[in-house]
């Protein structure tokens, strides 16, 4: 529920800010290709009738 140590006592600075968006994009950055790809798998996997 309440954020992790780290997070909450540097959130005043901006370059804690700017360190957490780039965190953030380094993780969608390698989530959203998986997810991607696992999604165009079972479409075709789908499409071929399996």
């Amino acid at each position: 529920m309440s954020l992790p140590a780290p997070l909450t006592a540097r959130v005043e600075g901006t370059g804690a800010n700017l360190e957490a968006q780039m965190n953030g994009w380094l993780m969608w950055g390698l989530i959203l290709p998986v997810l991607l790809v696992v999604a165009g798998v079972i479409a075709i996997r789908r499409r071929n009738g399996r």
